[in-house]
């Protein structure tokens, strides 16, 4: 009885392995979804957190990126504090020209969305796990865009959180 058990057992657990999606059929499914909008105009998000001192004193980033025709427009980024001071803006600029773009520290890099793709999947995902202990990890959302990936280990955590992507065709 106990070897039918555990044979049924393993039967479901094969099974229900074998039917999850991997991580890079997901990663490509999504990057599908994207290259079919095509859009020639699109404002990201990209959302992080900024270790100010430690072990917990952090803020939050929003990186705002213009791209058109496939170039990136104007960089934007904003910090804030989340606990001392909830909602103060500690850090903020613009970007707005060829000239500027890329000069101020801090916040996502000038990137199209395709950037962002390509840092996902060669920074992210494929991010070397020392201690073998973590994992990597990729949501989409409604429309099969990437939201975030990241990667999460106990001594490493490295992830790109996107909070909104809006686009015009």
């Amino acid at each position: 009885m106990k070897l039918l058990f555990f044979c049924c057992f393993f039967i479901v657990a094969a099974l229900s392995q074998s039917q999850a999606p991997r991580l890079e059929d997901e990663y490509e499914a999504s990057l599908d979804a994207w290259q079919a909008l095509n859009p020639r105009a699109y404002t990201f998000v990209v959302i992080s957190e900024v270790l100010v001192s430690e072990p917990t004193n952090y803020r939050i980033g929003r990186t705002t990126i213009k791209v058109r025709n496939g170039q990136v427009v104007s960089r934007s980024y904003v910090e804030k504090e989340p606990i001392y001071y909830p909602g103060e803006v500690a850090v903020s600029w613009s970007e707005t020209t060829p000239e500027t773009l890329g000069t101020n520290e801090g916040g996502y890099p000038p990137s199209t969305f395709d950037d962002v793709y390509n840092d996902c999947l060669n920074n992210v995902l494929s991010y070397p796990d020392s201690d073998t202990s973590g994992y990597a990890k990729l949501d989409v959302d409604s429309n099969g865009l990437i939201s975030r990936c990241g990667y999460y280990g106990i001594n490493d955590r490295t992830y790109i959180n996107i909070e909104s992507v809006k686009y015009c065709r």
